[in-house]
């Protein structure tokens, strides 16, 4: 990943230490190793530690990262959504988990990134601007620097950014839309759950229904915050659990996974100020039991 700076904030000559750490906000640790690997130009020409910079000047600096972390790349078949020199967006499929943990060092898809990346001459590490559960699909977003990590990550919890997801929860919901703010902890009988509890953090979901069936509905759901379980425990506390979702109680009759799918991203590219907007398509099983309880149709 390249960083194109041009310098405009400046009246006099700044060293060129000085100006990143004051711009950038690099501390010298960074801008040091980036000097030493010649990973900093100023107008075409390697930078070195005592160059200036001036108003006009074009810095172009080589963010690319070489790949320190432990994933093993893993041959997988990887949906891309959207990918630039800062990031990738893929459609992630129900059933595999995100990232490598000491039971399951491989078959993620971390794994499955690694070895794309790897394959486009990007040996980096795998760096998860976000996160989805194992039986959830839909969009996940990979960083490919450092930098782009913690950039990424702060704009997707600003709130001018919009993260929408499709599911499919029991019964006749009413009112057609609404807004659940419940707080939500660790359940304190199962540590694996999550539970509305006056202690845990405030959690706020938005819904709208999309279109009801005899013994269901499908929803369109947007997370105001991102707390673990958040949409499964805020639908389950209101008597609309998830169909397929075990965990919470939710009916395996018609789909054996909860039938949730993150489906859309809004948001301002860090880097480039662009609006992303980011859509992954349904994936087959939750469009067949759409189009099963679509047969239903009150």
């Amino acid at each position: 990943m390249k960083k194109i700076i041009e310098v405009e904030d400046t009246a006099e000559e700044v060293n060129i230490k000085d100006y990143l750490g004051n711009t950038c906000s690099y501390s010298s640790r960074k801008i040091k190793s980036l000097l030493k690997n010649k990973s900093i130009l100023i107008n075409n020409k390697t930078a070195y530690w005592d160059n200036t910079v001036k108003k006009g000047d074009v810095l172009v600096i080589d963010l690319t990262e070489a790949g320190r972390d432990s994933t093993l790349p893993e041959e997988m078949d990887i949906a891309v959504v959207y990918e630039d020199e800062y990031f990738l967006a893929v459609n992630k499929p129900a059933g595999i988990i995100v990232h490598p943990t000491p039971n399951h060092p491989t078959g993620t898809l971390a794994n499955g990134i690694k070895n794309y990346l790897i394959r486009k001459n990007l040996d980096i590490p795998i760096r998860f601007a976000n996160r989805i559960d194992m039986d959830t699909s839909g969009l996940v977003v990979v960083a490919k620097s450092g930098e782009a990590h913690a950039a990424l990550s702060a704009r997707l919890d600003e709130s001018d950014s919009r993260k929408y997801y499709l599911a499919v929860a029991e019964g006749e919901v009413s009112p057609f839309s609404g807004t659940i703010d419940k707080p939500i902890g660790i359940d304190k009988e199962n540590p694996i759950r999550r539970a509305v509890s006056e202690d845990g953090q405030r959690s706020i979901t938005e819904y709208e229904v999309m279109e009801q069936y005899k013994e269901a509905a499908l929803l369109r759901l947007k997370l105001i915050t991102g707390r673990t379980h958040q949409i499964r425990v805020h639908l389950s506390s209101i008597g609309h659990p998830l169909l397929g979702d075990r965990l919470y109680e939710g009916s395996t009759e018609l789909i054996e996974r909860q039938a949730l799918h993150a489906y859309e991203l809004i948001f301002t590219h860090p880097f480039t100020q662009r609006v992303i907007e980011l859509q992954a398509p349904l994936p087959e099983d939750i469009s067949a039991l759409i189009d099963r309880l679509k047969g239903s149709t009150k």
